[in-house]
């Protein structure tokens, strides 16, 4: 972890839960100090969750009086959604990702904003598949076929 200024910090993710949009081993930047109503759906923050720090995508933001008081995220590579993070939990949000060759992605900047969005909703439709997982929506969904099944072998059979 390397100190940029008060407000600016770098580390390297370990994991594979952000792959292929952030790859095991590559270092980020990270913002500390921002006011969270900042923070929107498709920027990847830091958060502290069952004593190990945690950078995946907003998903989802629930507001009460204007004010965010939950944020849904999710790793873009896991199934399933994280446990809602409460904001106080919260350590800072990425804005620049280091590539390897010595490139880097600017997630402040329009275009990355919007692919983080569009990242955000594709992942959390499929969020959605997997946690109301049932054959019958598994059909329409990847086979745009109307008939219903009421069992994944039934499904294979018809597709072979």
């Amino acid at each position: 972890m390397c100190v940029l200024s008060k407000k600016l910090f770098c580390f390297s993710v370990k994991g594979f839960s952000m792959h292929p949009f952030i790859h095991s081993e590559a270092k980020v930047s990270v913002s500390i100090k921002f006011p969270l109503a900042q923070i929107r759906i498709g920027d990847i923050i830091v958060f502290f969750q069952n004593n190990s720090t945690i950078a995946h995508r907003v998903i989802h933001i629930r507001k009460k009086n204007k004010r965010p008081y939950l944020f849904i995220t999710k790793g873009d590579k896991n199934k399933t959604f994280d446990q809602p993070i409460n904001p106080e939990t919260i350590f800072g949000k990425i804005i620049k990702i280091h590539q390897k060759n010595q490139k880097y992605i600017n997630l402040n900047r329009p275009y990355w904003r919007i692919i983080g969005f569009v990242i955000a909703l594709i992942s959390g439709v499929s969020g959605i598949c997997n946690k109301y997982r049932h054959p019958s929506f598994i059909s329409l969904h990847f086979f745009i076929s109307p008939r219903r099944h009421r069992d994944t072998e039934t499904l294979r059979n018809d597709f072979r």
